[in-house]
């Protein structure tokens, strides 16, 4: 009689699982999204100058300009790496 081999106990581990960073990543930028989202949906239109709404889209605004300028300044930094590599 052959031996069947037994499989361990629980869901059997994936090859393309992602890791704890990268789960946490994708988190952060989907959370960042519907921030995003939620700031071109208002409309300003419908509300006076000092009402708490104008200052959630400026708010909304300002972190996406935050955003912009982050990732901005990754790309800065790598392409600083790159150069410092190429004069080694």
């Amino acid at each position: 009689m052959s031996e069947v081999e037994k499989r361990g106990r629980g869901r059997p581990p994936k090859d393309d699982a992602l890791t704890p960073a990268e789960r946490a990543k994708r988190y952060r930028d989907n959370k960042r999204a519907e921030k995003l989202a939620m700031a071109l949906s208002r409309d300003l239109d419908d509300h006076a100058p000092d009402s708490p709404h104008r200052l959630f889209v400026e708010l909304d605004k300002a972190l996406a300009r935050v955003v912009e300028l982050e990732e901005q300044l990754e790309h800065a930094h790598e392409q600083i790496a790159q150069l410092k590599a190429q004069l080694k």
